[in-house]
């Protein structure tokens, strides 16, 4: 299984949306992949689109999204 997108908020914790539905994740189950996922980690401010979508999302400036393979 993989994520389309991954988000990391120190607000909200670490979670993963499936169409438009989000998922909380462990953070101890994430740690040991954080390295890889930080490699493709980009400030979720280069995607308007997602705080349109999101509104929820707009305080949180520590957001991060991570793009996986479709």
């Amino acid at each position: 299984m993989y994520f389309r997108h991954l988000f990391y908020s120190k607000i909200q914790g670490i979670y993963f949306e499936i169409q438009g539905t989000y998922f909380k994740i462990n953070a101890l189950y994430f740690l040991p992949h954080a390295l890889c996922f930080f490699r493709y980690a980009e400030p979720l401010e280069n995607h308007p689109e997602i705080f349109f979508e999101n509104p929820h999302l707009l305080p949180c400036r520590t957001l991060l999204k991570f793009r996986f393979a479709a």
